[in-house]
Protein backbone atom coordinates (compact mmCIF):
# COMPACT_ATOMS: atom_id res chain seq x y z
CA UNK A 1 0.00 0.00 0.00
CA UNK A 2 1.55 3.27 -1.10
CA UNK A 3 0.39 5.44 1.77
CA UNK A 4 1.45 9.07 1.96
CA UNK A 5 0.52 11.60 4.62
CA UNK A 6 -1.18 14.25 2.58
CA UNK A 7 0.15 17.76 2.91
CA UNK A 8 -2.38 19.67 0.90
CA UNK A 9 -2.77 23.40 1.12
CA UNK A 10 -6.43 23.71 0.29
CA UNK A 11 -7.56 26.77 -1.62
CA UNK A 12 -10.69 28.46 -0.46
CA UNK A 13 -12.99 26.88 -3.11
CA UNK A 14 -16.24 27.53 -1.29
CA UNK A 15 -19.33 28.87 -3.03
CA UNK A 16 -20.65 32.13 -1.62
CA UNK A 17 -24.17 32.35 -0.28
CA UNK A 18 -26.28 35.49 0.02
CA UNK A 19 -28.23 36.64 3.02
CA UNK A 20 -31.95 36.30 3.55
CA UNK A 21 -33.45 39.32 5.25
CA UNK A 22 -36.86 38.83 6.83
CA UNK A 23 -39.82 40.86 5.62
CA UNK A 24 -41.16 43.40 8.05
CA UNK A 25 -44.77 43.82 9.05
CA UNK A 26 -46.46 47.05 7.97
CA UNK A 27 -47.05 49.71 10.61
CA UNK A 28 -50.53 50.46 11.82
CA UNK A 29 -52.42 53.25 10.16
CA UNK A 30 -52.33 56.35 12.36
CA UNK A 31 -56.01 57.41 12.42
CA UNK A 32 -59.17 56.94 10.40
CA UNK A 33 -59.13 60.63 9.50
CA UNK A 34 -55.62 60.47 7.93
CA UNK A 35 -55.39 60.86 4.20
CA UNK A 36 -54.54 57.93 1.95
CA UNK A 37 -51.10 59.36 1.20
CA UNK A 38 -50.36 59.85 4.91
CA UNK A 39 -51.38 56.26 5.64
CA UNK A 40 -49.11 54.95 2.89
CA UNK A 41 -46.24 57.02 4.21
CA UNK A 42 -46.81 55.68 7.71
CA UNK A 43 -46.75 52.08 6.47
CA UNK A 44 -43.50 52.62 4.57
CA UNK A 45 -41.84 54.32 7.53
CA UNK A 46 -42.99 51.56 9.89
CA UNK A 47 -41.68 48.87 7.56
CA UNK A 48 -38.26 50.49 7.43
CA UNK A 49 -38.15 50.77 11.20
CA UNK A 50 -38.86 47.05 11.67
CA UNK A 51 -36.57 45.88 8.88
CA UNK A 52 -33.53 47.82 10.03
CA UNK A 53 -32.51 45.36 12.79
CA UNK A 54 -32.49 42.42 10.29
CA UNK A 55 -30.53 44.43 7.78
CA UNK A 56 -28.15 45.47 10.52
CA UNK A 57 -27.62 41.86 11.58
CA UNK A 58 -26.93 40.80 8.01
CA UNK A 59 -24.40 43.60 7.72
CA UNK A 60 -22.63 42.49 10.89
CA UNK A 61 -22.53 38.89 9.64
CA UNK A 62 -20.81 40.09 6.48
CA UNK A 63 -18.37 42.21 8.49
CA UNK A 64 -17.30 39.22 10.62
CA UNK A 65 -17.18 36.92 7.59
CA UNK A 66 -14.99 39.32 5.62
CA UNK A 67 -12.65 39.74 8.58
CA UNK A 68 -12.46 35.98 9.03
CA UNK A 69 -11.67 35.32 5.37
CA UNK A 70 -9.00 38.04 5.38
CA UNK A 71 -7.38 36.50 8.46
CA UNK A 72 -7.27 33.05 6.83
CA UNK A 73 -5.22 34.53 4.00
CA UNK A 74 -2.57 35.46 6.57
CA UNK A 75 -2.87 32.07 8.30
CA UNK A 76 -4.10 33.78 11.46
CA UNK A 77 -6.33 30.86 12.21
CA UNK A 78 -7.30 31.51 15.83
CA UNK A 79 -8.33 35.08 15.06
CA UNK A 80 -10.17 33.91 11.96
CA UNK A 81 -12.04 31.30 13.98
CA UNK A 82 -13.14 33.97 16.46
CA UNK A 83 -14.56 36.17 13.71
CA UNK A 84 -16.22 33.32 11.83
CA UNK A 85 -17.83 32.00 15.00
CA UNK A 86 -19.40 35.42 15.49
CA UNK A 87 -20.79 35.24 11.97
CA UNK A 88 -22.26 31.77 12.57
CA UNK A 89 -23.78 32.83 15.87
CA UNK A 90 -25.54 35.73 14.17
CA UNK A 91 -26.67 33.61 11.22
CA UNK A 92 -26.69 29.83 11.88
CA UNK A 93 -27.86 29.22 8.29
CA UNK A 94 -24.96 30.95 6.51
CA UNK A 95 -23.30 28.35 4.28
CA UNK A 96 -20.06 30.21 3.62
CA UNK A 97 -19.53 31.07 7.27
CA UNK A 98 -19.87 27.40 8.29
CA UNK A 99 -17.69 26.15 5.44
CA UNK A 100 -14.93 28.68 6.05
CA UNK A 101 -15.06 28.09 9.79
CA UNK A 102 -14.75 24.35 9.22
CA UNK A 103 -11.72 24.92 7.00
CA UNK A 104 -10.12 27.19 9.63
CA UNK A 105 -10.66 24.58 12.34
CA UNK A 106 -9.06 21.94 10.10
CA UNK A 107 -5.96 24.11 9.77
CA UNK A 108 -5.58 24.16 13.55
CA UNK A 109 -6.16 20.42 13.86
CA UNK A 110 -9.49 20.78 15.64
CA UNK A 111 -11.02 18.05 13.57
CA UNK A 112 -14.28 17.47 15.44
CA UNK A 113 -15.19 21.15 15.22
CA UNK A 114 -14.10 21.19 11.58
CA UNK A 115 -16.31 18.24 10.73
CA UNK A 116 -19.28 19.73 12.59
CA UNK A 117 -19.24 22.96 10.59
CA UNK A 118 -18.33 21.37 7.26
CA UNK A 119 -21.16 18.87 7.60
CA UNK A 120 -23.52 21.71 8.41
CA UNK A 121 -22.37 23.56 5.29
CA UNK A 122 -23.09 20.52 3.13
CA UNK A 123 -26.50 20.08 4.75
CA UNK A 124 -27.39 23.68 3.99
CA UNK A 125 -25.96 23.48 0.46
CA UNK A 126 -25.75 19.88 -0.88
CA UNK A 127 -24.08 21.20 -4.04
CA UNK A 128 -21.12 22.85 -2.32
CA UNK A 129 -18.20 20.90 -3.78
CA UNK A 130 -15.61 22.86 -1.81
CA UNK A 131 -17.21 22.02 1.52
CA UNK A 132 -17.45 18.32 0.60
CA UNK A 133 -13.79 18.32 -0.45
CA UNK A 134 -12.61 19.84 2.82
CA UNK A 135 -14.90 17.51 4.76
CA UNK A 136 -13.26 14.54 3.02
CA UNK A 137 -9.87 15.83 4.14
CA UNK A 138 -11.05 16.28 7.74
CA UNK A 139 -12.48 12.75 7.85
CA UNK A 140 -9.21 11.39 6.45
CA UNK A 141 -7.21 13.14 9.14
CA UNK A 142 -9.41 11.35 11.66
CA UNK A 143 -8.91 8.07 9.79
CA UNK A 144 -12.62 7.80 9.13
CA UNK A 145 -11.86 6.37 5.71
CA UNK A 146 -15.32 5.34 4.55
CA UNK A 147 -16.76 8.74 5.38
CA UNK A 148 -13.77 10.44 3.77
CA UNK A 149 -14.25 8.42 0.60
CA UNK A 150 -17.97 9.19 0.54
CA UNK A 151 -17.35 12.93 0.88
CA UNK A 152 -14.55 12.87 -1.73
CA UNK A 153 -16.80 11.10 -4.22
CA UNK A 154 -19.51 13.68 -3.64
CA UNK A 155 -17.00 16.51 -4.14
CA UNK A 156 -15.68 15.08 -7.41
CA UNK A 157 -19.19 14.38 -8.68
CA UNK A 158 -20.11 18.00 -8.11
CA UNK A 159 -16.76 19.27 -9.40
CA UNK A 160 -14.98 16.78 -11.70
CA UNK A 161 -11.92 19.06 -11.79
CA UNK A 162 -11.35 19.12 -8.03
CA UNK A 163 -7.80 17.75 -7.92
CA UNK A 164 -7.58 17.99 -4.13
CA UNK A 165 -10.69 15.86 -3.69
CA UNK A 166 -9.31 13.21 -6.05
CA UNK A 167 -6.06 13.21 -4.07
CA UNK A 168 -8.00 12.72 -0.83
CA UNK A 169 -9.95 9.95 -2.52
CA UNK A 170 -6.66 8.25 -3.36
CA UNK A 171 -5.54 8.64 0.25
CA UNK A 172 -8.75 6.99 1.50
CA UNK A 173 -8.59 4.14 -1.02
CA UNK A 174 -4.95 3.61 -0.07
CA UNK A 175 -5.79 3.34 3.62
CA UNK A 176 -8.53 0.85 2.73
CA UNK A 177 -5.89 -1.20 0.87
CA UNK A 178 -7.49 -0.66 -2.52
CA UNK A 179 -4.30 0.14 -4.37
CA UNK A 180 -5.72 0.04 -7.90
CA UNK A 181 -8.46 2.52 -7.05
CA UNK A 182 -6.00 4.68 -5.12
CA UNK A 183 -3.58 4.87 -8.04
CA UNK A 184 -6.42 5.77 -10.41
CA UNK A 185 -7.59 8.59 -8.10
CA UNK A 186 -4.06 9.96 -7.69
CA UNK A 187 -3.48 9.78 -11.43
CA UNK A 188 -6.70 11.70 -12.05
CA UNK A 189 -5.61 14.34 -9.54
CA UNK A 190 -2.36 14.77 -11.46
CA UNK A 191 -4.16 15.02 -14.79
CA UNK A 192 -6.04 17.98 -13.38
CA UNK A 193 -3.14 19.50 -11.46
CA UNK A 194 0.33 18.14 -12.37
CA UNK A 195 1.85 20.23 -9.56
CA UNK A 196 0.05 18.40 -6.77
CA UNK A 197 3.10 17.10 -4.91
CA UNK A 198 1.48 14.58 -2.50
CA UNK A 199 -0.27 12.85 -5.38
CA UNK A 200 2.97 12.79 -7.37
CA UNK A 201 4.77 11.20 -4.44
CA UNK A 202 2.05 8.57 -4.00
CA UNK A 203 2.19 7.64 -7.68
CA UNK A 204 5.99 7.40 -7.52
CA UNK A 205 5.92 5.12 -4.50
CA UNK A 206 3.23 3.00 -6.12
CA UNK A 207 5.36 2.56 -9.25
CA UNK A 208 8.34 1.64 -7.09
CA UNK A 209 6.39 -1.03 -5.25
CA UNK A 210 5.28 -2.45 -8.57
CA UNK A 211 8.91 -2.70 -9.59
CA UNK A 212 8.68 0.04 -12.22
CA UNK A 213 11.76 1.94 -11.08
CA UNK A 214 11.88 4.07 -14.21
CA UNK A 215 8.41 5.49 -13.57
CA UNK A 216 9.25 6.00 -9.90
CA UNK A 217 12.36 7.95 -10.82
CA UNK A 218 10.34 10.03 -13.28
CA UNK A 219 7.99 10.94 -10.43
CA UNK A 220 11.02 11.89 -8.35
CA UNK A 221 12.27 14.22 -11.08
CA UNK A 222 8.89 15.93 -11.19
CA UNK A 223 8.93 16.34 -7.42
CA UNK A 224 12.22 18.23 -7.67
CA UNK A 225 10.27 21.25 -8.89
CA UNK A 226 7.38 20.78 -6.46
CA UNK A 227 8.52 19.60 -3.03
CA UNK A 228 12.16 18.84 -2.23
CA UNK A 229 11.30 17.09 1.03
CA UNK A 230 8.95 14.65 -0.71
CA UNK A 231 11.52 14.13 -3.47
CA UNK A 232 14.15 13.17 -0.90
CA UNK A 233 11.68 10.85 0.78
CA UNK A 234 10.80 9.15 -2.51
CA UNK A 235 14.47 8.84 -3.51
CA UNK A 236 15.19 7.13 -0.20
CA UNK A 237 12.30 4.73 -0.75
CA UNK A 238 13.55 3.93 -4.26
CA UNK A 239 17.05 3.17 -2.95
CA UNK A 240 15.54 0.85 -0.33
CA UNK A 241 13.48 -0.91 -2.94
CA UNK A 242 10.21 0.43 -1.51
CA UNK A 243 9.86 -2.21 1.25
Amino acid sequence: MFFVKRQLVLGCLILLCGFMVGCAKPAEEETASSSASESTSAVEEGTQAVAEPDAGKAKMVQVHLDKGVTLTKSAKWEEAISELNKAVQLDPYHVTAHATLGWAYSETGEWESAITHLRRATELDPKNAGAFGTLAWAYAEQEQWDLSLQAAKQATTLDPKNAYAFSTMGWAYEALQKDKEAYSAYARALEINPKLAPAQYAVGEGMCKRGDIGEAQDASRKLAHLDSALKDKLDKRIKQGCP
